[in-house]
C-alpha cells in the first residue's frame, strides 16, 4: 500500500494537483484549502489514501497525517463518500473535528455544506470512539521539550514541528537520534 508520496508538482487542477515523481505524472485530489498552501515547482511530500471503486482508482493526497487518518476513518462511515469527507477536512482543520468528536458535538458539523443534523450525528456516533485512541497515538513524546526548541530554533513552525515529531518512530528513543530523524524527514517534505 502506498503510505505517502514526495515529488514536485507540476501543476494544479480544481480538484486536485499533478505531481510528478521521477517519469511518473501522478494526479491527486486533495482540498481546496491544501491547494491553496502549495505552490506549482514546489516540492511536497503527501499522505495518500487509495480508493477503490467499481471502475476506478482515486488517489486523494494530505500534507498531513491527521488528516489522511480522518479521511479514512470518514470514508469508511455508510455514506460518507470521499466527496464529502474532502469537504468537512476543507471546512474544518483535524483538530476541530477532534474537539467536535471529544465534546459530542454534531453541530460544529452540521454548520458545514452538505451536511445535515443527522449526517453529522452519525459522524460523532461512528468517529467518536476513535478519538481516544487516535489521540494517544499521535500526541507528542512529554519528553520531546528539547527536540521542540532544537527546531524552533532552526526555523520550523509549531504545525511543522508536530508534524515532524508525529513523523518519528517511538522506537527511537535517544534525544539526537529523534532530532536526525525529525530533520530527515523534514528534508523529504
Amino acid at each position: 500500500m502506498i503510505y505517502a508520496l514526495s515529488g514536485k508538482i507540476i501543476q494544479k487542477k480544481q480538484d486536485g494537483l499533478i505531481l510528478k515523481i521521477n517519469n511518473w505524472q501522478i494526479e491527486i485530489l486533495t482540498t481546496p484549502s491544501t491547494l491553496k498552501k502549495v505552490k506549482i515547482q514546489e516540492n511536497k511530500c503527501f499522505f495518500v489514501c487509495l480508493h477503490l471503486q467499481e471502475n476506478f482508482a482515486k488517489l486523494y493526497g494530505f500534507l498531513t497525517e491527521k488528516e489522511k487518518i480522518w479521511f479514512e476513518k470518514m470514508i469508511n462511515i455508510p455514506r460518507i463518500g470521499p466527496k464529502l469527507a474532502l469537504n468537512i477536512l476543507n471546512s474544518i482543520n483535524p483538530q476541530e473535528l477532534e474537539n467536535a468528536l471529544l465534546e459530542k458535538n454534531p453541530e460544529a458539523l452540521a454548520s458545514i455544506s452538505g451536511i445535515g443534523k443527522k449526517t453529522a450525528e452519525r459522524i460523532i456516533l461512528e468517529l467518536s470512539g476513535e478519538i481516544k485512541n487516535f489521540s494517544n497515538k499521535t500526541s507528542p513524546n512529554k519528553n520531546d521539550d528539547n527536540i521542540i526548541k532544537a527546531l524552533k530554533k532552526l526555523g520550523f513552525s509549531s504545525q511543522e514541528i508536530k508534524e515532524l515529531i508525529k513523523l518519528i518512530p517511538p522506537e527511537i528513543k535517544e534525544e539526537k537520534e529523534r532530532i536526525a530523524y525529525a530533520l530527515k524527514m523534514a528534508s523529504k517534505i
